[in-house]
């Protein structure tokens, strides 16, 4: 199975070093084109894949709700962890009761 985070340089974790990330940076307003940009090559990759993936969501709302919109649409089985903070880990999200 495949790991990204979504923005690298945020919330860095011991369980999330050395794993790749969806946008490598913030690169000034979150809710320009770049974001887009980056969702769809994501995408792409996805649609390509036969394979399950999970992200770690590291922020941002815009990047979020861009891949979860995209995997509900495509059917896509992305398992998405957000933060815990009382367990400091990361724990899987669930986005619908779509098996």
């Amino acid at each position: 199975m495949k790991k990204f985070i979504l923005f690298s340089g945020r919330h860095p974790h011991p369980e999330t070093e050395g794993i790749p990330s969806v946008y490598e940076e913030v690169m000034g307003d979150i809710f320009s084109p770049w974001v887009l940009q980056k969702t769809q090559e994501f995408c792409v990759f996805l649609a390509e894949e036969d394979k399950e993936c999970t992200v770690y969501v590291t922020g941002l709302t815009p990047g979020v709700t861009d891949l979860i919109f995209f995997c509900n649409t495509m059917q896509k089985n992305v398992k998405f962890l957000h933060y815990d903070r009382n367990s400091d880990t990361y724990r899987e999200v669930p986005l619908s009761d779509r098996e």
